[in-house]
Formats: C-alpha cells, sequence, structure tokens
C-alpha cells in the first residue's frame, strides 16, 4: 500500500500501485479500494515528475479527470502530442 512510499516516492512505482487498483474489478472494489486509490493518485501528483513521460502521464491524468468537453480534450491532447510527445501508459487503462 501507500505507506511504503512515503519516505522516497518512486513515480512509476506509484503509477504501477495505481494500475493494480484500477484492474480491480468494479463489483470487487471496496471503500478501502476507492481510498488508497485517491492516496496513490494524491501521492503521484505530490511526487515530481522525474521525466518528461512522468510529466506527459500527469497532464493526461488531469485531462481527463477535469470534465472538458471531448472536443476541446481531443485538441489539447493533439497538442500535448505534437509538443510532448513521450507518451506515457494511459493513467486510466
Amino acid at each position: 500500500m501507500i505507506g511504503k512510499h512515503k519516505a522516497a516516492p518512486n513515480f512509476w512505482a506509484l503509477v504501477a500501485e495505481s494500475d493494480t487498483i484500477e484492474a480491480i474489478p468494479d463489483d470487487l472494489t471496496t471503500d478501502a479500494d476507492i481510498h488508497w486509490a485517491g492516496e496513490v493518485i494524491g501521492a503521484i501528483m505530490r511526487t515530481p515528475a522525474p521525466d518528461a513521460a512522468a510529466l506527459r502521464w500527469k497532464l493526461d491524468y488531469v485531462l481527463a479527470e477535469c470534465g472538458l468537453d471531448g472536443e476541446y480534450l481531443a485538441q489539447t491532447l493533439a497538442d500535448l502530442d505534437r509538443f510532448l510527445p513521450n507518451r506515457s501508459p494511459s493513467p486510466n487503462g
């Protein structure tokens, strides 16, 4: 769980932990899993991006969660692809 990352969080280890949580089927997700997911995403976002791919991961995540209109989101992501092409694994699977 998140406790192992408190001293010196490793960005990509946290992303892997987030992916593990996201892989839990919806019908098996508990309140504890939801809390865990929030803790891990918080740790990811507080951790300085170690490289451009990590920054891209953060931007993809924030943009996917912000509720932008589909057209605006698509254009913003296309702009990111042009200017920051180090695409990382999708934050939402």
